[in-house]
């Protein structure tokens, strides 16, 4: 189609110019966000480690209170097989988990360090639901309360997760989810079999 006689030609040919800048303008935008985005996604992959890339390494050393009062070292249980097991009040799979834990700590019997670590948010009413939670889980843990520091130590994630440390304070293997009671057995045993003492 023509162009109306008033209007220049070279305006016809501007068309894909003007295309040609905002497209230009477009990728002026997506660019530098794309390389931002890539920059952040590496940051927080470099810097957030998974719980599996403590196995082999020294568990990490905390200092927790418990609720029955005492201040509970890492440390104290040096010489004996640790299990960390990391939950909250509000996980579900946690509540599966806790009855599994008393069960592997009736098996192994005491010469085993069970320390369950809840990581619920300090709240006014966090005591309470963590006797809910056990009152419900039919199992008499001392619990030891973190506020995220032994968790960050930890590299946790997802809930529950359990951590088994070694005699000589050696971490032996770390995962989340809910956990096989024979297989938590067998790990202990292979720990408890492969130390002198």
């Amino acid at each position: 189609m023509p162009l109306p006689d008033d209007v220049p030609e070279s305006v016809d040919g501007n068309a894909d110019v003007i295309a040609d800048k905002r497209a230009k303008s477009l990728l002026d935008y997506i660019v530098p966000a794309a390389v931002v985005l890539l920059f952040v996604v590496a940051f927080f992959s470099a810097s957030s480690k998974p719980i599996h890339a403590l196995i082999d390494k020294p568990a990490p050393a905390f200092k927790l209170p418990a609720r029955s009062g005492e201040l509970v070292a890492l440390a104290d249980a040096r010489g004996k097989v640790v299990v960390l097991d990391f939950w909250a009040s509000w996980c579900e799979p946690c509540l599966r988990q806790m009855p599994k834990l008393a069960e592997v700590g009736e098996i192994v019997g005491p010469d085993v360090v069970i320390l369950s670590v809840n990581v619920d948010e300090a709240t006014e009413d966090r005591d309470g639901k963590i006797a809910a939670f056990l009152t419900t889980a039919k199992v008499d843990f001392d619990v030891l309360v973190d506020n995220g520091t032994a968790a960050d130590l930890y590299h946790v994630d997802s809930l529950p997760a359990l951590v088994i440390v070694d005699r000589d304070g050696v971490v032996r293997y770390a995962d989340a989810g809910v956990h096989d009671t024979d297989l938590l057995v067998r790990k202990i045993e292979e720990l408890r079999g492969g130390a002198d003492g």
